[in-house]
C-alpha cells in the first residue's frame, strides 16, 4: 500500500455555483470564496492538514472511502441553502467549522460520523464536550467554542430536518451571548429611533418613486435643540448640513458653499465670494454644483437617487425589526414572490406567507404598518429595474450599485454610517433591541402564549430570552404568587381544577391579585393563575412540594438580591407564610407532619422537587444565575 502524500486532481467551484453539483465529484472540491476551501480532501482517510502553495491537500490516494463523497454532498448541499443568501464571511465561517469538526472526527475515532444521525449525534457530543475541556483549559475562548458548536448544529438540525438533534447535549454560552440580557429601550430612546426610520424611509421613498427633483426637502422629527423641522438635500457628496454642522461650517476642510443648505437653494455669487480664493473658483463651484443639479434631475436614475434608495431600503428593514419582531438573520434571508398572500390573523393583525431558505415563514404585523410595507414593495421594484432580479426581500447593490443583488452583512452598522453621514446619532439599536422592544410591549398586554406567537417563536424562548425584568420586579411577583397559594389549604380531594402549579377554585374567572404586577391572570396558563385570587393548595402531597420547592429555589437566588437585607425585607414575610402554613398542615394530624416532614427533607437535602420547580431551577442554571 502506498502511504505517500500526493497531489489529486480538484475542481474549483465559487460558492454561489454549489446549486447544481449533481454531476461533480465531491471528492475533487475546493470551494472559492475569500479563500479556497479543501473539502473534498475530506473524502480521504489520511490527508495532509494543511493546503500546498495555496493549492489543495494532499493525500493517500489508496484511502479514499468510497461512501463519505455522498454523505458529505448532503452536508455542503445543506451549508449552501442555508447561508447562500447571508453574506460571505457567514459562509466562510459555516465551512471552516465543517471542516474543523470533520478532522476532529477523523482524529478522534469517529470516522463513521456522517453515517447516520445516531454517528452524527455521538461525534458532536464528544466534539461539544472537547470544546468545553479546550475552554477549561484555557486553549480557546468560549466564545470561539460557542460559534463552533452552535454553526455545528444549526447544519445538523437542518440536515436531519430535526429541530431537537441537541437535545440533551450542554450548550457552551459566552457571556457575549448571554440569554435573558436583551433589555427593553426607555420609551423616548425607542420613539425616537422609529420616528428617525419612517421619516427617511418615507422621505426617501416618495422622492424617488415619485421622481422629485433636487434640492429635496425631508421633513424630520424634533431632534436636540434643533429648531428646523426639515433638512435639504442636495446630489453631492455632503448631501445634507444639520444645524450643528452649519454653526461650524466655516471651519471645515470643504464648506460646499454651493450650496445653501438652509433655504434648499444655490447661493449666489457675491454671498459666498469670501470663501474662495478667487472669483474664477467661486463661479467654477457654482457652475459645477448647477451641473450636477441638472445630471440628478434628469437622470431618474441617478446615484445619488440609488443612494437615497439604499438609505430608504435600510430604513425600512428596522421599522420591519420593530414591527414584526423578528431577528436579522430570518429576515435577511427572506425569499419574496410575486404572488405574496396577506391574510387576516387577528383583529387589527395581518399575517404575510412568506418563504425562506427553507419552507414558509409567518409573520405577523399591525394593520398601520401595511402602507409602509406595500410602499417597501414598490422601492424594492425600484432598485431592481437597473439590476438581475432577486428573490430575496432585502438586498443590497454594493456600495456603487454594480454587483448582483445580495444580502446586507450589516444592515444595522450600514444604517448607523448613513445617519452619521446626515449627522444624525441615535440611541443604541439593532434587531435584537427592536424584537425586545415589541416583546416588552406584548409581556405587558398579552398573554405569554400571544406573545410568544406574535414573535414567532416558542414558549420556552419567550420565556428565557424575552421575559426581562429587574431582580426587585421578579422577587415582588414572586411575593405575590405565594400570598395567593398560602391564603387557604383544604384536605377536600378534588376540590377545584387542577391547573399547572396548584388548583383554581372558580375556572373561567380570573381576577387580579391585590398586589401590583403586570401579569394579568389567564385561564389555562401558570403564568396568569399565579396571580389570580381563586389559586389554591390542597394538603396532599404534590401541592406540599410544590409549596416547599418552591421556597427552596427561592433561597437558591439570595444572592441575586443587592444585599442580604434586601433578600431579606422581599422574603422573609412570604417565608414567614409558608413555614405557618405548613404548620397547619403538620398540626392536623401525625400523618401530615411526617408527611411535611419527610418532603422538606428530600427537597432540601435531596432536591427532590416538583416537576414545575425542577424546571426552574435548570433554567436558573442554564442562565449561570445559580449554581448545581
Amino acid at each position: 500500500m502506498n502511504n505517500t502524500l500526493q497531489i489529486r486532481p480538484i475542481t474549483r467551484v465559487p460558492f454561489d455555483e454549489l446549486g447544481n453539483i449533481k454531476t461533480l465529484h465531491v471528492e475533487q472540491l475546493v470551494i472559492s470564496l475569500n479563500k479556497n476551501h479543501d473539502i473534498g480532501a475530506w473524502c480521504y482517510k489520511h490527508r495532509s492538514k494543511k493546503s500546498r502553495r495555496g493549492k489543495c491537500k494532499p493525500v493517500v490516494l489508496t484511502t479514499l472511502d468510497h461512501t463519505r463523497p455522498a454523505r458529505l454532498k448532503a452536508v455542503i448541499e445543506c451549508i449552501y441553502e442555508k447561508t447562500r443568501h447571508l453574506s460571505e464571511s457567514s459562509q466562510e465561517e459555516h465551512l471552516y467549522c465543517l471542516t474543523r469538526f470533520l478532522n476532529w472526527c477523523d482524529e478522534d475515532g469517529f470516522s463513521n460520523v456522517l453515517l447516520d444521525q445516531i454517528s452524527t449525534r455521538n461525534a458532536y457530543k464528544a466534539y461539544s464536550d472537547n470544546l468545553r475541556d479546550l475552554c477549561t483549559r484555557g486553549n480557546i475562548s468560549v466564545r470561539t467554542a460557542e460559534t463552533y458548536q452552535s454553526t455545528m448544529l444549526t447544519i445538523f438540525q437542518e440536515m436531519y430536518d430535526n429541530p431537537l438533534f441537541g437535545d440533551g447535549i450542554r450548550c457552551i454560552k459566552s457571556k457575549y451571548h448571554e440569554l435573558n440580557t436583551t433589555p427593553a429601550q426607555n420609551e423616548s430612546d425607542q420613539a425616537k429611533v422609529l420616528a428617525w426610520c419612517q421619516s427617511i424611509f418615507d422621505g426617501f421613498s416618495d422622492f424617488v418613486l415619485t421622481d422629485q427633483p433636487f434640492p429635496f426637502q425631508l421633513p424630520i422629527p424634533q431632534y436636540n435643540h434643533w429648531k428646523t423641522k426639515h433638512l435639504w438635500l442636495f446630489p453631492c457628496t455632503t448631501m445634507t448640513m444639520t444645524p450643528d454642522k452649519l454653526a461650524i461650517r466655516s471651519t471645515l476642510k470643504r464648506g460646499f458653499w454651493a450650496y445653501d443648505y438652509s433655504n434648499g437653494k444655490l447661493n449666489s455669487r457675491d454671498s459666498i465670494n469670501t470663501f474662495y480664493r478667487s472669483s474664477s473658483a467661486t463661479n467654477k463651484s457654482i457652475r459645477y454644483a448647477q451641473i450636477l443639479l441638472t445630471q440628478a434631475n434628469t437622470d431618474l436614475r441617478h446615484s445619488q437617487r440609488k443612494r437615497l434608495a439604499a438609505a430608504a431600503s435600510l430604513a425600512f428593514i428596522h421599522l420591519f425589526y420593530a414591527y414584526s419582531g423578528q431577528n436579522s438573520t430570518p429576515v435577511q434571508s427572506m425569499l419574496w414572490p410575486d404572488d405574496y398572500k396577506i391574510d387576516t390573523e387577528r383583529q387589527g393583525f395581518r399575517i404575510i406567507k412568506n418563504r425562506g431558505h427553507k419552507g414558509k415563514i409567518l409573520f405577523e404585523i399591525q394593520n398601520t404598518f401595511l402602507p409602509s410595507f406595500k410602499k417597501y414593495l414598490k422601492l424594492r421594484e425600484w432598485l431592481l429595474k437597473d439590476t438581475i432580479r432577486t428573490e430575496l426581500l432585502f438586498f443590497t447593490i454594493g456600495n456603487d450599485f454594480d454587483k448582483p443583488p445580495h444580502s446586507w452583512s450589516s444592515p444595522t452598522e450600514s444604517f448607523k454610517d448613513r445617519l452619521r453621514s446626515l449627522g444624525i446619532e441615535l440611541p443604541s439599536f439593532g434587531a435584537r433591541q427592536f424584537r425586545a422592544n415589541k416583546n416588552d410591549y406584548a409581556n405587558s398586554h398579552t398573554d405569554l402564549a400571544t406573545a410568544a406567537k406574535a414573535a414567532n417563536h416558542s414558549i420556552e424562548t419567550h420565556k428565557k430570552s424575552y421575559m426581562t425584568g429587574t431582580q426587585s420586579r421578579h422577587t415582588s411577583e414572586m411575593s405575590g404568587f405565594f400570598s395567593a397559594i398560602v391564603k387557604s389549604a383544604t384536605e377536600t380531594k378534588g376540590s377545584g381544577n387542577r391547573v399547572g402549579l396548584g388548583n383554581c377554585e372558580k375556572p373561567g374567572n380570573p381576577t387580579q391579585l391585590p398586589t401590583h404586577t403586570t401579569i394579568s391572570p389567564k385561564c389555562g396558563q401558570p403564568e396568569g393563575c399565579l396571580f389570580c385570587k381563586y389559586f389554591f393548595i390542597h394538603t396532599d402531597e404534590d401541592d406540599i412540594r410544590k409549596l416547599v420547592s418552591g421556597r427552596y429555589v427561592i433561597h437558591k437566588t439570595r444572592h441575586l438580591s443587592d444585599s442580604q437585607e434586601q433578600f431579606d425585607s422581599l422574603f422573609n414575610p412570604v417565608f414567614k407564610r409558608i413555614k405557618e402554613l405548613l404548620n397547619e398542615i403538620s398540626g392536623r394530624s401525625i400523618k401530615l407532619k411526617k408527611l411535611v416532614d419527610r418532603i422538606i427533607r428530600e427537597v432540601d437535602e435531596e432536591e427532590d422537587l416538583s416537576d414545575f420547580w425542577a424546571s426552574e431551577l435548570r433554567y436558573l442554571i442554564d442562565l449561570e444565575l445559580v449554581n448545581e
